[in-house]
């Protein structure tokens, strides 16, 4: 049974690292787009 638990906490945990993962990476990105964005529109 505990092993079901870890299994199902390892996933759980890649879910979440591929989730976080990529919207850390690009956050530098997403802030100068947005600011491209403010920029064009003023």
């Amino acid at each position: 049974m505990s092993m079901f638990w870890l299994i199902a906490g390892l996933m759980l945990l890649a879910a979440v690292a591929a989730v976080l993962i990529p919207v850390w990476r690009y956050r530098p990105q997403a802030a100068t787009l947005t600011q491209d964005a403010i920029n064009t529109r003023l």
